[in-house]
């Protein structure tokens, strides 16, 4: 249970670190996928029980989320 806590308290630290940053990439990014994709992969990674393959899946399915969230 520490292990998975310490994931989502870490999901949660990134999660706020990018939005602290969204004023400088909001022309080059779609905020709210971004804000999507954010909350997706902190939900994937409270599901993930800690296992590190899961989390894995949870990081790749979160850059792939992401790349698409770029504006064109």
């Amino acid at each position: 249970m520490i292990r998975n806590t310490a994931s989502v308290v870490a999901a949660l630290a990134a999660f706020f670190c990018s939005m602290a940053g969204a004023q400088t990439m909001e022309k080059k990014w779609d905020q709210k996928c971004l804000d999507a994709s954010n909350k997706t992969f902190i939900s994937c990674v409270a599901n993930s029980g800690g296992r590190e393959p899961a989390r894995s899946k949870c990081d790749a399915d979160k850059v792939n989320a992401q790349k698409l969230c770029k504006r064109k």
